[in-house]
């Protein structure tokens, strides 16, 4: 059986503890605005690595959010609640809002693409690339892989449309 794999969870496997206690503190949505916010901070800085992180810690936010508010448990210490629940009709229920978590992480990775820069300057110090070259190429990887899931399985025709049209949209830096 697939356990939820929540943000709590996941941070603490990290051995992010200290971030796992701050974010007990806050509500889904607050979680949400600080890892949106952590990885916009980490873009500004051209820090791929730490973006990337964060980013992943954003999707969980969001999947606990929307959970949270489907009314279905989170997190481990729930007896037993697994992915795969043996009713049909809770099957169900958890199949629709994981289809819900994948149009919010879409709808939340063509927010964050739209404000990535395409290039960075070059410090003096890189003298292998004078000028610009492109920046956070993994954080734009993950996001675009975000956006295609989301295409790849959405029923909804004016969405699948609208996001095959973003990716098209894109332009190669």
């Amino acid at each position: 059986m697939r356990k939820y794999d929540d943000l709590m969870g996941s941070l603490i496997d990290s051995g992010a503890r200290g971030i796992a206690h701050a974010c007990k503190l806050l509500g889904y949505a607050e979680r949400v605005n600080f890892f949106r916010q952590v990885t916009m901070d980490a873009v500004r800085a051209h820090d791929d690595d730490v973006a990337g992180g964060s980013l992943t810690y954003l999707i969980r936010a969001i999947q606990d959010q929307v959970f949270f508010q489907h009314d279905l448990p989170i997190g481990s210490e729930d007896n037993g609640f697994t992915l795969n629940d043996s009713t049909p009709e809770k099957r169900e229920r958890i199949r629709e809002v994981e289809e819900e978590t994948q149009r919010q992480w879409a709808r939340e990775a063509v927010s964050l693409w739209e404000q990535l820069p395409l290039f960075r300057m070059c410090t003096p110090n890189e003298v292998r690339f004078p000028g610009a070259v492109p920046t956070l190429l993994g954080t734009k990887t993950t996001l675009i892989k975000m956006i295609a899931l989301r295409w790849s399985s959405s029923k909804d025709d004016a969405e699948a449309t609208q996001l095959i049209k973003f990716l098209a949209s894109i332009k190669s830096s």
